[in-house]
């Protein structure tokens, strides 16, 4: 996947923001043209009915609901989701077992084709170089995918692997 240094920077100003809760949102594309779509992460809503067994906002994320409903109504016109982001506080770049879990449905993924990008909080707080890797489904697993950026390099590095560190 190929972002630009402004992309990256949005995605970092949206996780800083909503620090100490896990940042989540979508972009969106259309031919050349792509849409960023940050979203609330209502994690913290969704324990309020299963405290026993839903973590909070701060160790996960639930993109709301209103933002996958405009998503769909762009869809309508023509716009694809090519990425769904979200980050995490612990400051690991995997997909989480949850994560993992909340892409597929009956073991397949529910956006195919979809890139699956984590951010790594801390980095993005203290003023260092954001860290962010992205994943794809491919053979029935998630996979590293190689991420590049167009414009804006000197906020980020290249890693192995798919992630930008």
């Amino acid at each position: 996947m190929t972002l630009s240094g402004a992309e990256l920077a949005r995605i970092r100003q949206h996780v800083a923001a909503v620090f100490p809760h896990e940042a989540c949102g979508l972009i969106l594309a259309r031919a050349d043209a792509r849409r960023f779509l940050e979203a609330r992460n209502v994690q913290d809503l969704v324990r309020a009915f299963n405290p026993e067994e839903e973590p909070p906002a701060t160790e996960a994320y639930t993109v709301d609901p209103t933002t996958l409903l405009e998503a769909g109504a762009l869809g309508l016109r023509g716009w694809r989701v090519a990425a769904i982001y979200h980050s995490h506080t612990n400051g690991r770049l995997e997909l989480s077992e949850r994560d993992r879990a909340a892409a597929l449905r009956d073991g397949a993924p529910l956006y195919p084709g979809t890139i699956y990008l984590v951010a790594a909080l801390g980095a993005a707080l203290s003023g260092d170089k954001l860290r962010i890797a992205a994943w794809v489904w491919q053979a029935g697993a998630f996979r590293p995918e190689p991420l590049t950026v167009t414009d804006g390099a000197e906020n980020v590095d290249t890693a192995e692997g798919g992630a930008l560190a």
